[in-house]
């Protein structure tokens, strides 16, 4: 089973406890980083692999929003919010859920399973970003594009050097 690392960016305490404790109890959160404003989350991203960011909107200094618009490659969003007007906003950002406060326990844990699904599809879309199919003899089959060591057009057919073997 994969895990997957959680940063809490909310700049209330309590926030912070109830995130962390449902954070908790769910066995697939391997790591939990925690900011209390928008510049220290965003420190914290430059330099760990977060999966899945738990994100106030209201804060003092950096908001919510700005950050999530500052990041070139964001996690999957979870906004936790007290303020249900921010919910259009929470599209434009690509936020995966919109969790009011007080965030119940059944809402919490929708929110993790609908990011964890999206985070094994991403998963499964890599993977198959390293795949490359080729009509041989034939018959379709799978190459690893590490394997491939050069390609040369040969009129209507290509020549591949795969893993030391040349094919056509």
């Amino acid at each position: 089973m994969s895990s997957f690392h959680v940063l809490i960016c909310d700049d209330e305490e309590p926030a912070h406890v109830v995130l962390r404790n449902y954070c908790k109890q769910i066995p697939w959160i391997d790591q939990v980083y925690e900011a209390y404003e928008g510049m220290e989350a965003y420190g914290i991203l430059q330099k760990k692999s977060v999966d899945i960011l738990l994100l106030d909107i209201e804060m003092p200094g950096m908001k919510g929003l700005e950050l999530a618009q500052q990041l070139k490659n964001p996690p999957i969003i979870i906004l936790t919010t007290a303020y249900p007007e921010y919910a259009i906003e929470g599209y434009r950002i690509d936020a995966i859920d919109y969790l009011l406060k007080p965030i119940s326990t059944a809402r919490f844990l929708e929110a993790m399973h609908r990011a964890k699904e999206r985070l094994s599809q991403k998963k499964q879309g890599a993977k198959k970003a390293n795949e490359l199919w080729i009509r041989m003899d034939k018959v379709d089959r799978k190459l690893n594009p590490h394997d491939l060591l050069w390609v040369e057009a040969e009129g209507d057919y290509l020549r591949l050097q795969i893993s030391g073997e040349a094919k056509r």
